[in-house]
């Protein structure tokens, strides 16, 4: 299913389509939420997104925090960000929504359950990442993504855009990312969408 996905997002590039690569879990879907209820169920403490410096620290200081994404029942307790349903109707409005897919770091177990969601709310095409770089998916892309390994991955193995989406600036562990030319740090939506209709 991915090479076809990838065999039709090289014809919509070759037909000359302007295409949105956007993750998912963070900038769409609100994880921080479910991880804040975790912790306080697991570890009786309160959490705020701020306060993850880096990609690891949740494994380090939650063990338990895997469940929240592997685990199907749990995983789908997670609100969307508030504004990102009206956020996603716009770009179809603008781009289409041919124009767009979903990226998204996804372990197996919740892949189907996953996908299936995701296009009965957003309507948007799924492609799923596992240990594989996102850039293999968002060559000839603009990629909106939270982390910034993945923005710094697209920005040095494709040509393209990168916009790193920081959520009212409280995403902690994106701090160190320093925009480039190529690239650009957006706290809203509304920010988002002026950044794409400058570099679209």
């Amino acid at each position: 299913m991915k090479k076809i996905k990838a065999i039709i997002l090289k014809i919509k590039l070759f037909l000359g389509m302007k295409v949105i690569s956007l993750d998912f879990d963070g900038p769409i879907f609100n994880l921080e939420h479910l991880h804040a209820e975790h912790i306080l169920q697991n570890y009786d403490k309160k959490y705020h997104s701020s306060e993850v410096t880096h990609w690891e620290y949740l494994y380090e200081n939650y063990p338990t925090i895997t469940e929240c994404w592997t685990n199907w029942d749990n995983y789908k307790k997670a609100p969307f960000v508030d504004g990102a349903l009206e956020f996603i109707e716009e770009l179809k409005k603008r781009y289409g929504v041919s124009a767009l897919q979903i990226v998204t770091s996804s372990p197996v177990s919740i892949q189907e359950e996953k996908t299936k969601m995701i296009t009965d709310i957003l309507g948007i095409d799924v492609i799923h990442v596992t240990k594989e770089a996102k850039s293999i998916y968002t060559k000839g892309t603009i990629l909106i993504d939270d982390a910034t390994h993945n923005i710094v991955d697209h920005l040095e193995n494709t040509s393209d855009f990168g916009i790193l989406f920081d959520l009212d600036g409280q995403f902690g562990w994106n701090k160190e990312f320093i925009p480039c030319e190529r690239s650009a740090r957006n706290e809203t939506y509304d920010e988002v969408l002026q950044c794409l209709e400058k570099n679209l």
